[in-house]
């Protein structure tokens, strides 16, 4: 049984997916398994949320990290077992997140480079008793 479930949600963007796994895959603690959700109709996050609910999820934690999160840290999920030894319900990462020119009209200007987002880990039982 890993220590981490990724779940991944993507929707026709194979640049970025590949992207996302191979930041993964340089990781120094390979300690995890991912399982990519296809949005295939591009409904976005919160309606694919309700397909998150049926991913069996085998980790200790469980991670949503979407197809245009990178990991820069290539020690993060060495770092994220070491603070789950403590046992927390809940895990709040702050990551960067990798993102092109992505504008959202009359909300925010395009953003380029990388931003800092906010990441939740959750624990296994946690997320199986309040995934749907």
């Amino acid at each position: 049984m890993p220590f981490l479930t990724i779940i991944t949600r993507t929707f026709n963007r194979p640049a970025r997916l590949e992207e996302n796994k191979r930041s993964l895959s340089e990781q120094s603690d390979r300690d995890f398994e991912q399982i990519i959700v296809e949005d295939k109709i591009g409904i976005g996050i919160p309606a694919t949320y309700v397909a998150l609910r049926s991913q069996e999820a085998s980790g200790d934690y469980v991670w949503l990290f979407d197809d245009d999160n990178v990991l820069w840290d290539k020690d993060f999920i060495k770092k994220l077992k070491e603070l789950a030894k403590q046992k927390p319900d809940v895990i709040l990462a702050r990551v960067k997140v990798h993102t092109a020119s992505r504008p959202v009209p009359d909300v925010w200007p395009p953003l380029l480079g990388q931003i800092d987002a906010m990441s939740y880990i959750v624990r296994k039982d946690i997320w199986h008793k309040h995934r749907g």
